[in-house]
């Protein structure tokens, strides 16, 4: 344990000097470093020697990460809903939740979840949205386009931008995860796995080789994420990172393997 201390003083130093900034700093932007100064620090025998210390005393090292915005470029989360909607992947109920939420919204209404059954004006409207699917996404006159996801998706990027639209929160709350709702287990997991190789070029450089050093080192390297877990294990692998070594929020599905809701927690005893 001793050694294990001292060790882990001696990779703190290395990483400091390294990046700048210091433990007590209290200002992360005191410290800078690029993915070949991670490696080389990871290479280091500092950092490889504060490893084998921990692990010959008996501990396991984690190294957590999250997907988007830091392995990668943008948000994984959205691109996924992108992908669903630029190929027609929304049955009619999982449209009629995205159209029901952008309605409330233009009538500026508190209501915070989509409710459990649809009004006929809203199903007719529903079917406007259906035939114009993927035909009128870029028409700022279709009623389609107004209530549709490719609109809840520019709401989105709006507001990241600092502009009017939907904040992240509300997104994800009330359009991303109520419009999976109803997919089965093997649709939902059919989805990702078609993503994911396309996710391949918004990996940041150097990503994959810093998981799998980490990995040989010893390392355990965990996606830990408020997304999609099973988006997230389906892209591990183009990350270099193990695919059960993924936590996130996930879809509850029912005997029958049909989609009822999101699981964003937990829970661990004994």
């Amino acid at each position: 344990i001793v050694s294990a201390i001292v060790a882990l003083d001696a990779a703190q130093d290395k990483l400091y000097s390294i990046a700048g900034g210091s433990i007590d700093s209290g200002n992360a932007k005191a410290a800078r470093m690029t993915s070949q100064q991670r490696l080389d620090y990871f290479r280091s025998d500092e950092f490889r020697h504060w490893v084998a210390c921990e692990r010959a005393a008996g501990r396991q090292v984690f190294w957590l990460k999250d997907v988007d915005k830091t392995q990668g470029a943008g948000d994984i989360f959205t691109f996924f809903f992108k992908w669903r909607a630029d190929n027609g992947k929304f049955t009619v109920k999982q449209l009629a939740v995205i159209a029901e939420y952008l309605e409330q919204r233009q009538n500026q209404s508190k209501t915070q979840q989509a409710p459990k059954s649809w009004p006929a004006r809203m199903l007719a409207g529903i079917k406007k949205v259906c035939q114009s699917f993927g035909q009128s996404k870029n028409s700022n006159n279709s009623a389609a386009a107004d209530l549709g996801p490719h609109e809840a998706l520019r709401l989105w990027l709006n507001k990241e931008a600092g502009g009017d639209g939907i904040a992240m929160m509300d997104f994800w709350t009330n359009i991303y995860w109520p419009s999976q709702v109803g997919l089965s287990k093997a649709e939902k997991l059919a989805q990702v796995t078609a993503f994911a190789p396309l996710y391949a070029n918004k990996a940041y450089p150097g990503v994959k080789e810093e998981n799998e050093l980490l990995t040989s080192l010893g390392v355990t390297v965990v996606i830990v994420s408020n997304g999609d877990q099973e988006l997230a294990i389906a892209v591990a692998p183009v990350l270099g990172v193990k695919p059960e070594n993924v936590v996130g929020s996930h879809l509850i599905y029912d005997k029958s393997g049909m989609s009822t809701g999101v699981n964003h927690s937990y829970e661990v005893a004994g």
